[in-house]
């Protein structure tokens, strides 16, 4: 399998990036990055990274190079800014763009009867509802409910493309015990777990993953996803 990864820079990235290294199914990995990666993460024959300085245009030569995957895991973001329009233009432009382009661009080049697939790394406290007062972090998360309610409209329109939504509360290492006893299960996730379900659900959907129907994983979901395996 081949598969695309963006934001592996990043701490979840980094750890998507690793759970793919590991699998022997997935044969393939584009990191699109706006920076070389570190050589330990680069030295293995499955990698390739591709410099991309604007992940709002995608040229026709990367697309060609791309062509033959069959998932993306996009965790490519910042936590928090305090330029709202910078951050909308990461979560929501960024996202949407990368969506489209590999929707009209990649699909054809697909097998038939396999399914293209986009994860999009979204937050547990998202926000939808672009009217409701909030009093919290209300710009930030409202930025990520406009891109959940695109990715959904999206799908709505291009049933070609499988978009799921992962909604992680508070990722931590597995090293920070203290905090998943502090915070609960409930409100915390290991990274390791947060990457294993993303590269479970790149390589086969939810449909054969532990009775989850529709796209959206909320946190709950994802704390108990392979619950038959070690944790």
């Amino acid at each position: 399998m081949k598969i695309i990864l963006t934001g592996t820079t990043g701490f979840v990235g980094t750890e998507v990036l690793l759970q793919c290294l590991a699998s022997p199914s997935i044969t393939s990995i584009i990191v699109l990055s706006r920076k070389q990666l570190p050589e330990s993460l680069t030295n293995n024959p499955k990698v390739t990274v591709k410099i991309l300085d604007d992940f709002l245009s995608y040229p026709d030569s990367l697309l060609q190079d791309l062509r033959g995957a069959e998932a993306v895991i996009w965790t490519l973001g910042i936590p928090g800014a305090s330029d709202l329009d910078y951050y909308r233009r990461v979560n929501v432009g960024y996202t949407m763009a990368g969506v489209q382009a590999f929707t009209e661009h990649l699909i054809p080049y697909v097998k038939s009867g396999t399914p293209f697939r986009f994860l999009y790394c979204s937050g547990a406290a998202t926000e939808r509802d672009q009217e409701r007062t909030l009093w919290l972090g209300s710009g930030v998360r409202k930025i990520r409910g406009q891109t959940e309610s695109s990715l959904l409209a999206y799908q709505e329109i291009h049933p070609e493309v499988e978009i799921y939504i992962l909604r992680p509360a508070m990722i931590v290492s597995p090293t920070w015990r203290i905090l998943g006893l502090v915070f609960g299960v409930g409100l915390s996730i290991r990274v390791e777990r947060l990457a294993g379900v993303m590269v479970d659900v790149a390589q086969f959907g939810t449909a054969n993953g532990n009775g989850v129907e529709g796209r959206v994983l909320e946190n709950s979901i994802m704390n108990v996803w392979g619950l038959n395996e070690s944790s």
